[in-house]
């Protein structure tokens, strides 16, 4: 039993039964008796029961001729009073006609004296545990939804430490740098430490020019500038009350950095053309993969800010340091691109033991991110067929490992060995990097447009003929072979 206390009220015009039940029950019910109608609406809205158990045949004022006209008005009036309490019907010799009439006005539950105290415990019971249940599971519901870190897939040492971070770091209030590679999954780190009702504002600093990033974060006033026909806030104090986050906030210029620590320090804003102030109150997380100390040497990060911005610091794991997710995350993947493309969950391809075996061994240099986008393609290549080796389409996993070194990656998932860092591949040039870059961008855009290279072409505005050859020769499109003539 799992809920400590399960009040109940019967409304029974025989004390001596009333006392049977009470004593017949007991822990964890606890039980008041009521002896007619009048009582048991007023004991209710007093202190509303976990349910009612009610007699329709109350003789203290019904006619002969209407044994349950007092019970069934009672039911009707404890319905419209109190719509939450579930009201269960124990009486003896009732026909049909009133059960049914009973079932009308509310009742949810009818059972017969004659069945047994022990029977009547036992439906109670079970009542009681679904209750407990459903109440169980809203509450673990509600805690993810509070706390995203819990929604985090990964059953890696590296990813239970993490998550035992946010989950101490949510009951503070302070500034956070959550540091990690490209497409490990920062700004998911941000959003499971941001309170669930609180206002989340995201911003790529990558993105922000300096002429513009004044107005954007700050907000402008009307006339400000040429093309200010209006007022904007800014999202300083669109994040008010809630999180700021800045995305690799090491590429933001040093004006804005300045104009940043004041509005921290003094927690207000001054609008770009505007000479009346704003009072803010946010919390900044900021994810960065560049190491911002080295930064701060080379003159291009305020060293005060990162000083004001060290309260807390995360670091994200990158995928190649807790391989032994890859199959858990690769299920997840597969299940969403398989649902988005309008296949049914319970057929989700799955992947073969060796194809698994050369994931695990990969060393993922796009992290989460790559993972993710390779479901698609891995999809996109099987076309229809298992999900083999033979759905890898050449050169998806850029700078794979040497097949020595992919043994030592997979001796790595042990927990007790550590994570290998010398066999790592020489790097790229710089001219390979943005061709190994382009194909991949190609084979998921290719999977995205579900094969057909005319609608490829058409999304990305190039010439179909040339795009059709290139697709060929980085093996991502295979031609169909037309038969020959009979």
């Amino acid at each position: 039993m799992r809920a400590p206390c399960f009040r109940v009220v019967v409304c029974e015009d025989d004390p001596l039964y009333r006392q049977t039940l009470r004593l017949a029950l007991g822990p964890p019910f606890a039980v008041c008796g009521v002896g007619d109608a009048a009582a048991l609406l007023q004991e209710v809205l007093q202190a509303p029961p976990d349910l009612v158990l009610l007699d329709l045949q109350l003789s203290t004022c019904a006619p002969t001729d209407k044994p349950y006209a007092e019970g069934l008005e009672a039911l009707r009036q404890l319905r419209q009073a109190c719509p939450q309490v579930p009201i269960w019907v124990h009486s003896g010799f009732c026909d049909a006609t009133v059960v049914v009439q009973a079932m009308r006005l509310g009742a949810s539950h009818y059972l017969p004296k004659n069945a047994g105290l022990a029977h009547l415990r036992s439906e109670l019971t079970a009542h009681a545990e679904g209750l407990a249940a459903k109440a169980a599971q809203s509450a673990a519901a509600a805690t993810v939804a509070a706390a995203p870190a819990a929604a985090m897939l990964g059953q890696s040492a590296a990813m239970q430490a993490l998550r035992r971070q946010i989950a101490s770091l949510r009951r503070f209030v302070g500034h956070v740098i959550v540091q990690g590679e490209t497409g490990a999954g920062k700004e998911l780190v941000a959003r499971a430490l941001a309170p669930a009702a609180a206002p989340f504002v995201a911003v790529d600093c990558a993105t922000l020019a300096p002429g513009t990033a004044d107005s954007l974060l700050f907000g402008h006033a009307r006339g400000a500038f040429t093309g200010a026909n209006q007022a904007h806030e800014g999202l300083l104090a669109a994040a008010d009350g809630g999180v700021l986050y800045l995305d690799e906030i090491g590429n933001l210029h040093l004006e804005v950095q300045a104009k940043l620590l004041r509005a921290l320090q003094e927690q207000e804003i001054l609008p770009l053309g505007s000479t009346k102030t704003r009072q803010v109150n946010f919390t900044l997380l900021c994810a960065t993969h560049a190491d911002l100390q080295a930064e701060v040497d080379a003159g291009r990060f305020r060293h005060d800010l990162l000083a004001r911005l060290q309260v807390f610091v995360l670091q994200v794991p990158p995928l190649r340091a807790r391989r032994e997710d890859v199959p858990l995350l690769l299920a997840h993947f597969l299940r969403r691109a398989w649902e988005r493309a309008g296949g049914d969950i319970a057929q989700t391809p799955q992947p073969s033991a060796a194809l698994l075996a050369r994931l695990c061994a990969y060393h993922w240099p796009g992290n989460v991110r790559q993972l993710a986008n390779l479901a698609v393609t891995l999809l996109a290549g099987a076309q229809g067929g298992p999900l083999d080796e033979g759905a890898l389409l050449p050169g998806v996993l850029w700078g794979e490992l040497p097949a020595a070194a992919a043994g030592t990656a997979m001796a790595s998932m042990s927990p007790h060995a550590p994570s290998p860092t010398a066999a790592q591949p020489a790097p790229l040039s710089y001219r390979d990097s943005l061709r190994a870059h382009e194909r991949q961008r190609l084979q998921v855009d290719y999977a995205q447009a579900g094969g057909s290279v005319s609608l490829l072409a058409r999304r990305l505005g190039v010439d179909r003929s040339r795009l059709h050859r290139k697709l060929v020769d980085w093996g991502i499109h295979r031609p169909r072979a037309v038969a020959p003539p009979p």
